[in-house]
């Protein structure tokens, strides 16, 4: 009987073990399930960078760590927590930059659906006269689309501080995600924006080779403290 008892007692055991992976992966499925509906009604389509892998290529790295060209988040900073999730057939990382911009910006309006990108929330922002052509800080810069550079939809950036260096010639820092389309994440990148032309080029950061003379729509007013 003692020994009886004692398999009965290892078979329950095992039973259990078994089934908490089952349990931790549903748990978690709910959450990245949860995760990508709240993504999906802020908007964050289309503000992939160009000359990078596809969305579904890589694997992520821990939270707060984009790539060697990227800096960790301020502590205080919790907007960026990258993952993967299904929407539809494709899988597309998170988050893109409209949700990442909204956390830093605290700018809630213009919630236009999923397919919202970074132009078209511009243009609902500039309807209700929320948008501007000097950059302040706490802003969002909306670069103008760039079919060249298969960015057709326009691409958002945070602006962190900005510096007039010149009359009409702003020094600013700048941080960002999705730059590679993998949804890593860029900080304390430096450019100079020229008001009176609308252009911004990149002095540091993954696009400093080539992002010269970028076409910019405006800036969305930040909507935080």
């Amino acid at each position: 009987m003692r020994r009886w008892g004692m398999v009965l007692g290892a078979m329950a055991g095992v039973m259990l073990l078994a089934g908490t992976p089952v349990q931790a992966g549903a748990a978690q499925k709910k959450a990245d399930s949860s995760t990508a509906k709240q993504s999906a009604a802020d908007g964050g389509g289309g503000d992939v960078a160009p000359d990078a892998a596809p969305p579904d290529s890589g694997l992520h790295l821990p939270p707060g760590v984009a790539s060697h060209l990227s800096k960790l988040m301020p502590e205080e900073d919790g907007c960026y927590e990258p993952f993967r999730t299904a929407a539809g057939k494709s899988r597309r990382c998170e988050p893109q930059c409209i949700p990442y911009l909204r956390c830093r910006s605290g700018i809630d309006s213009c919630r236009i659906g999923y397919q919202n990108g970074p132009l078209t929330w511009f243009s609902c922002e500039e309807q209700r006269g929320n948008t501007e052509l000097v950059p302040q800080p706490g802003s969002v810069l909306i670069l103008a689309g760039n079919a060249r550079r298969k960015m057709s939809t326009g691409h958002g950036l945070y602006v962190e501080t900005v510096e007039e260096v010149a009359p009409f010639l702003y020094r600013l820092i700048l941080s960002h995600t999705n730059y590679d389309r993998q949804c890593s994440l860029e900080t304390n990148v430096e450019a100079r924006f020229d008001q009176r032309a609308m252009t911004i080029d990149f002095v540091t950061g993954a696009w400093h080779t080539w992002g010269q003379s970028l076409a910019v729509a405006g800036f969305i007013r930040g909507g935080g403290e």
